[in-house]
Parts: C-alpha cells; sequence; structure tokens
C-alpha cells in the first residue's frame, strides 16, 4: 500500500502497530467522516455490477470502467486511476483484486473509486501470471503488454498507456524492497517476495 503511495495512487491513511506481540495493520476508514455520524454510502465492485461472487472471473476491469461512464461524476480522472490500479496489480502481482477489492463512494451526485485497498502480493513459482478479472484483450494474462492494449477502455492512446506504465514500473522496480524493509520485513521474505516483482524489473 505504501508503494502504491508512492505511484501516486490513491491510498488511505496507513499505519502499523505492534499490540501485545502482534503486528496490526491499520486503515483509515474512508466511508466515514471523523465524527463517525455522517456515512458516507459504499458499494463494491460487485455490487456496481450487480454480479454474483461464482461469476467473477467473468468479468474484467472494462466492465469497472463503465461502471464509471454510466454512473462516475469525474470519469476521465477515475478512469486513469482504475487503469493505474490495474497496471500495479500486475506490477506487484496482486491477483486477490475481485470484485469486492473495488469499491465506489456516492458523492451525493453519483459514484467516485474508492481509495485503494487490500493490495496483496503474491510469490510466484511459474513465469505466466493471470489476476481475477480480465486485463486486456489476452483476458486475464498479467502482462504490461495485454494491460497496454486495452488502453482504449480507459480512454487513453497506446502512447500514454506506454507512458502510464513505465513510469509504474520503475518506481516499483526500484523502490518495492525499500518498502518492505522499512515495513521490517525480513531478508528470507524479501528474496521470497521478489518473484512478485519480475514484471516490473523486466520492463
Amino acid at each position: 500500500m505504501r508503494l502504491a503511495k508512492d505511484c501516486g495512487l490513491d491510498v488511505p491513511a496507513l499505519g502499523f502497530e505492534n499490540i501485545l506481540g502482534r503486528d496490526i495493520y491499520m486503515i483509515e476508514r474512508f466511508d466515514r467522516s471523523m465524527n463517525k455520524q455522517h456515512r458516507t454510502p459504499f458499494a463494491s465492485g460487485l455490487t456496481m455490477l450487480a454480479a454474483h461472487e461464482s461469476e467473477v472471473s467473468q468479468y474484467n476491469y472494462r466492465d469497472l470502467a463503465a461502471v464509471l461512464r454510466q454512473h462516475g461524476t469525474m470519469v476521465k480522472t477515475d478512469l486513469n486511476e482504475l487503469f493505474k490500479r490495474m497496471v500495479f496489480n500486475i506490477l506487484v502481482t496482486n491477483d486477490d483484486d475481485h470484485l469486492r477489492n473495488h469499491g465506489f463512494l456516492y458523492d451525493g451526485d453519483g459514484w467516485r473509486l474508492s481509495p485503494l485497498y487490500d493490495v496483496v502480493p503474491k510469490p510466484q513459482i511459474g513465469f505466466e501470471r493471470r489476476l481475477v478479472l480480465g486485463v486486456g484483450p489476452q483476458g486475464r494474462d498479467a502482462t504490461l503488454v495485454n494491460a497496454i492494449a486495452g488502453a482504449p477502455d480507459f480512454d487513453l492512446s497506446l502512447e500514454e498507456a506506454k507512458a502510464v506504465t513505465a513510469e509504474l514500473a520503475g518506481t516499483v522496480a526500484n523502490g518495492w524492497e525499500k518498502a518492505f524493509r522499512e515495513a521490517s520485513i525480513n531478508a528470507a521474505d524479501i528474496a521470497r517476495f521478489a518473484t512478485c516483482f519480475r514484471e516490473a524489473q523486466a520492463s
């Protein structure tokens, strides 16, 4: 999540605490005001698409983009953010990108993407990787080539998509180890998680 923030993604306030000998990851609620009396309506991608949990692999990021086009109030901004999140998930091998882990907040006139949450890199053995949601013309294949090919779905030209992708890949490749060390991850686990970042390091 800190790495996502370094990439310019919309990330809520985060924290780590050790409580009674256990490491606790904290994320600020983004659907409530500080006084907790006001709650902003929230809906997951699953709800917005009227999808069933068992059907989630039939959906793709293009479907979430369509939700923004139909119901969004800042469509261009949120489409750009959604594309970056898709690319980021590829770069860090977050294959926990199912529809419940994409959210929308109601702003009084329509819907905006919620801040990012629940990013979980997954160490890999093989080199072929897939996300839960479809990425581009090659379906769920988690490659930057596949993501860039789907750029028009996010109102991006191929040149814009390539530039965005290159910037994100550079930030991830150069920053992931530092982020892990700052989170007190030990050397053995850092080596194990290195497989998550192959796509970033190869670009």
